[in-house]
C-alpha cells in the first residue's frame, strides 16, 4: 500500500510540475506583469499541491518508515527586491580596479583614470575631440594590459573611430569602427569590427594587431573575446571573437585567429561567453524576449523569459541580467542570477524617476551600475549580498551628457 501511495503522489506531482513549467515559459515574456503572475502561480501551486495530497492520501493512512528527526529541504534564501536610487548611501572606494572616464578641464579634454595609476591617483589627459570637431563625443572605453582604447563618434558625419593608447607613450593608433568592442578575460586582447566587416584584434599593449577575418552583413558589434593570442601562430589555444550582426538577418558569428568564420548556435543576440557556455537572447517579440544559457555544444542548460542576460562574473558563477523588455532611456531592473540554474540572488528595480545606463562586473562579488536620477549621475557598487554604496558621485549632469563612463568588460 505504501509503495502505491508513493507512486501515486509522484505521478500527480510530476504531471502538475510539467504543466506549471509550460505556463511559466509562455507567460514569462510579458515582463511588465511578471510579479503579478508569479503571485498567482504561487497561489495556484499551493492550492494544487493541497488537492493532490487530499486525493492521494486517504484519511487514516500513515506513510511509514519516516524518520521523526528528519528535516525538510532547506529553503532558498529570499531574493533581494529592494530598489535602486540615488538616496542616502555611504561612499566607498573609487572603482580603480576598472578605471573610468571623467570630464576634464579645460573643455575638450577627457581625464582617464587608469587602474595602473591607483597608487598615486594620477590621471591621463586625452583630447575629447580627437577629430578636431567639438561635436564629437567619446562613447566607449576599455582597459587592457599596458594600454587603453576609446571609441568616439565623429561630429561631422556620425562615423566612429577607435583609438588605442599604449602605456609606452607611443603615438596612438586609430581604426575606423563599426560599433563597440570587447576585451578578453585576461585583458590582453581587445577586438572590434571595422566598416565592411573586417574583425581586428589588438594585443600586447598595442604592439601587435591582426585582421583575423571578415563577417557578412552590417550593424556588426563584437560582444565577446575568448583567448589571449590572436596571432594565428600560437602553439597553444589561440582566440575566438564573437560578433553580433543586427541587420535584417540577425545572427552571431565566431571568428577564430585562424580566419575561420561560423555562425554560433541559435542565438539572436549573444551576450556573454564562458569557456564552456554561451548566454544570450534566443527569441524576441514586441513585448519581451527569452534568453538561454547553452553549452559550447549548443545544448540548452536553462532558459528564462523574465530576464535579458548580460555578462558572466569574472569567476563564471553568476550572470548579470536586466528586464526581458527593454525600452526607453536606460534599464529599470538589475538582477544577478546563479549561472548554474538561473535562480535570482538579486532582483532590483529602480525608483520611479531613475534609470541604469551601464552595468558591469567589478569583481566576482560586486557590480558597478551607472544610475541617472533627477539630473544627477552616480556609479553605485552593488554586492551579491545586496549591499550598495556610492563608488563615484553623485554629480550633476543632464540625461544627454553623462559625466561618467565605465569601461567595457
Amino acid at each position: 500500500m505504501n509503495d502505491q501511495i508513493t507512486r501515486t503522489l509522484a505521478e500527480k506531482a510530476e504531471r502538475f510540475s510539467q504543466q506549471h513549467h509550460s505556463d511559466l515559459s509562455v507567460e514569462g515574456v510579458l515582463a511588465r506583469a511578471g510579479e503579478i503572475r508569479r503571485g498567482r502561480r504561487m497561489r495556484a501551486t499551493m492550492a494544487m499541491a493541497a488537492v493532490v495530497l487530499a486525493v492521494a492520501v486517504p484519511v487514516g493512512i500513515t506513510v511509514m518508515n519516516q524518520d521523526p528527526e528528519a528535516k525538510g529541504p532547506v529553503p532558498a534564501p529570499p531574493v533581494d527586491h529592494r530598489t535602486i536610487g540615488l538616496g542616502d548611501l555611504s561612499t566607498g572606494k573609487q572603482p580603480f580596479a576598472t578605471g573610468f572616464l571623467v570630464p576634464g578641464d579645460p573643455k575638450g579634454t577627457i581625464m582617464v583614470r587608469s587602474p595602473r595609476r591607483e597608487d598615486d591617483g594620477r590621471q591621463t589627459a586625452i583630447d575629447a575631440h580627437l577629430d578636431g570637431n567639438p561635436a564629437s563625443t567619446i562613447t566607449d572605453l576599455a582597459f587592457v594590459q599596458n594600454g587603453f582604447i576609446v571609441a568616439y563618434t565623429n561630429g561631422d558625419d556620425g562615423t566612429r573611430t577607435a583609438v588605442f593608447w599604449g602605456d609606452d607613450s607611443t603615438e596612438p593608433q586609430k581604426w575606423a569602427l563599426e560599433s563597440g568592442f570587447a576585451v578578453s578575460p585576461e585583458k590582453n586582447v581587445v577586438a572590434f569590427a571595422m566598416p565592411g566587416g573586417t574583425i581586428v584584434a589588438v594585443q600586447d599593449g598595442g604592439s601587435r594587431w591582426y585582421e583575423i577575418g571578415k563577417v557578412p552583413g552590417s550593424g556588426l558589434n563584437v560582444t565577446a573575446v575568448w583567448g589571449e593570442n590572436c596571432s594565428g601562430r600560437s602553439a597553444g589555444r589561440g582566440c575566438a571573437v564573437y560578433v553580433q550582426r543586427s541587420d535584417e538577418k540577425p545572427a552571431t558569428y565566431q571568428v577564430t585567429d585562424l580566419g575561420q568564420v561560423a555562425k554560433v548556435g541559435t542565438f539572436l543576440s549573444l551576450a556573454a561567453v564562458r569557456e564552456d557556455a554561451f548566454a544570450g537572447i534566443v527569441s524576441a517579440t514586441d513585448t519581451g524576449s527569452c534568453s538561454d544559457l547553452r553549452t559550447a555544444e549548443d545544448k540548452k542548460v536553462w532558459g528564462t523569459c523574465d530576464y535579458r542576460l548580460r555578462s558572466f562574473s569574472p569567476d563564471g558563477k553568476h550572470l548579470l541580467a536586466t528586464g526581458a523588455y527593454g525600452d526607453g532611456f536606460g534599464d529599470t531592473q538589475l538582477a544577478i542570477l546563479d549561472a548554474a540554474n538561473g535562480t535570482p540572488a538579486l532582483d532590483l528595480r529602480t525608483v520611479q524617476d531613475a534609470a541604469i545606463t551601464q552595468m558591469i562586473w567589478e569583481d566576482d562579488e560586486h557590480v558597478l551600475a551607472t544610475v541617472f536620477q533627477k539630473n544627477q549621475w552616480a556609479v553605485l557598487r552593488i554586492g551579491l549580498d545586496g549591499h550598495r554604496e556610492y563608488a563615484l558621485g553623485p554629480v550633476a549632469g543632464t540625461d544627454m551628457e553623462p559625466p561618467l563612463e565605465l569601461p567595457v568588460r
